[in-house]
């Protein structure tokens, strides 16, 4: 099963696609293979082309002094909307502590206005990507003003962790009951279809000299969660399994690393020395840990050098391990198709102790942006839009507004049952950060390559017959969309949090990139190749198309005849 971007944006590498995929899923889901691929795809066409991802702006935008401090009430934290059946909630201990993170006021209408200039072919800050100094120069709030956030924060009993050096969110614990007495709230632990989790039960409120500078407020509930499963079946191993024996790569009709390139024409970009020389990819994880012996396993097999991996650490380490598979997957994708790129891998740190799915999904968005190392992040997670509440969201997509800003294109998986992830008939529903109008959604199809590797058929993905993973014969879509003027079409960060889409129908105008003929490519007939061969957990295991959800986990596949299986 691969992935094909569903929504582009005029151009590709260092040019964010700023659309909008209508697909969701009740459950995370991380499908990381398709979004590899799309990410490859995209990152040999900028070798080719003479942008400069690096550029920046100089005086072609005007420089804001400072940040316009708005009068109209906010919400600065909500319950998400599926929570609406949750019985009343049991008290969370007062000694507990919770990990916050304040989302900070930007002048949005400057910052909105500035970054459709830098996409806008013809205006003189097109492509001209924004450092983090300029952007938190031009649009964040001035020293003074963090100071009065800061003593508040601090008098009121939070201890203050970081403030990221964008100025777009403080991180900060505390206990529950500083909390509460602080945001005149209450904390409750609540228990819906069998998920437990705690949210707040009331409004935030803050000194109004406070409020008018701070945005949103994350992590009050924890509702959006990734709900892990490992998806292996795996048998004790052998002397044999560990030692990684690279006959087993490619059996059983896996597709292996020559397949999926001659798939997708990137062998003809090798034959060209064109392997992601210069370019930094970056992965994002969430308490997923991998083992490096796999890594390099399924490299020495390929037939690569080693991959040059950094990890960043967010919001705490992740305890060492082999995982549950995503992150080895992740990174053996894209270092067989990419050998020559560097790989960081943005490991987040979540959980019930630790931060929540949607917390660490800003931190991870904010840190990349300020590290500013990358010019491709591919995120194969993703939660029902009703599993975050619309001032988080907001709080994302602005994140996501700054590295499309810094010209870092954001690659989202759309889920695994498109916009029916709910597996409810003739009822759409959206994934979020996919359905972020700064993220490219990516979707996903079946695809056959034969023993010469000649990609002979693919198509949308839809139901596997071995296992009917969404419950409908429709799949994820796919096909590559024109892009219409995005700046006037889609909405903006500042209005993302009051609106959540509901229809898998859009319709867009103009043209786009020429680059995209190439990524069409990615259409075609279902074939027999559902299986992609990785290493993991000493042996290889083919990665099958599947769901993260609560109540289905196939999305691999290791069967007994090969090791780890």
């Amino acid at each position: 099963m691969l992935y094909l971007i569903k929504q582009l944006s005029y151009a590709l590498p260092g040019n964010p696609i700023l659309m909008e995929d209508y697909v969701k899923t009740d459950t995370p889901s991380r499908i990381s293979l398709r979004l590899a691929l799309a990410l490859l795809l995209t990152l040999f066409v900028s070798a080719c082309s003479s942008v400069d991802t690096n550029s920046t702006t100089s005086s072609t935008i005007a420089t804001t002094l400072s940040t316009p401090i708005s009068t109209l009430e906010k919400i600065l934290a909500d319950q998400p909307p599926g929570t609406k059946k949750a019985i009343a909630g049991e008290p969370l201990p007062a000694n507990q502590v919770l990990p916050l993170s304040f989302g900070l006021t930007y002048n949005d209408t400057a910052f909105e206005k500035d970054i459709s200039q830098i996409y806008t072919p013809g205006s003189p800050a097109y492509r001209k990507y924004l450092t983090p100094e300029q952007i938190t120069q031009r649009y964040a709030i001035s020293d003074q003003q963090l100071q009065q956030i800061q003593n508040w924060l601090k008098q009121a009993g939070y201890t203050i962790e970081t403030v990221d050096a964008l100025r777009s969110s403080i991180q900060v614990h505390a206990t529950v009951g500083t909390i509460q007495q602080s945001l005149g709230i209450q904390l409750k632990s609540y228990n819906l279809l069998g998920q437990s989790f705690y949210m707040q039960d009331g409004t935030p409120k803050m000194p109004s000299t406070v409020a008018q500078l701070v945005q949103s407020i994350i992590g009050l509930d924890n509702f959006a969660v990734p709900q892990f499963r490992p998806p292996f079946a795996l048998t004790k191993q052998n002397n044999a399994t560990l030692a990684g024996n690279c006959a087993n790569y490619g059996a059983k009709q896996t597709l292996t690393r020559d397949k999926l390139a001659a798939a997708y024409q990137l062998d003809q970009l090798y034959h060209q020395n064109i392997q992601g020389q210069s370019m930094s990819i970056g992965i994002a994880e969430f308490s997923e840990p991998y083992d490096p012996a796999d890594i390099a396993n399924y490299t020495a097999c390929v037939g690569i050098p080693t991959p040059t991996i950094q990890n960043v650490e967010i919001d705490g380490s992740v305890k060492p391990g082999p995982g549950a598979g995503e992150a080895a997957m992740d990174i053996e994708l894209v270092a067989g198709l990419a050998p020559q790129a560097q790989i960081f891998v943005y490991q987040a740190k979540i959980g019930n102790d630790y931060a929540s799915f949607a917390k660490g999904l800003l931190d991870l968005f904010n840190r990349v942006a300020t590290d500013r190392r990358v010019q491709v992040l591919t995120v194969s997670y993703g939660a029902s839009e009703d599993a975050f509440n619309t001032s988080t969201m907001a709080a994302i997509n602005r994140s996501l507004r700054t590295l499309g800003a810094e010209g870092v294109s954001v690659f989202i998986s759309s889920g695994d049952c498109g916009a029916y992830s709910l597996r409810v008939h003739n009822l759409a529903t959206v994934s979020f950060p996919a359905s972020a109008p700064y993220a490219i959604s990516v979707g996903g199809t079946h695809l056959q390559v034969d023993d010469q590797n000649v990609r002979t058929s693919e198509t949308a993905w839809g139901k596997d017959n071995q296992a009917a993973m969404c419950q409908n014969e429709w799949g994820s879509g796919g096909g590559v969309y024109k892009l219409c003027c995005f700046h006037n079409c889609l909405p903006t960060a500042a209005s993302l949090g009051s609106q959540r889409f509901t229809s898998a129908t859009r319709h867009f105008s103009s043209s786009i990139s020429k680059y995209c003929d190439l990524l069409s490519r990615l259409m075609g007939c279902s074939g027999r190749y559902k299986r992609v061969s990785t290493y993991r957990g000493g042996g290889y295991c083919a990665r099958r198309s599947g769901t993260q959800s609560g109540r289905q986990t196939s999305a691999w596949w290791c069967p007994n005849v090969l090791p780890g299986g």
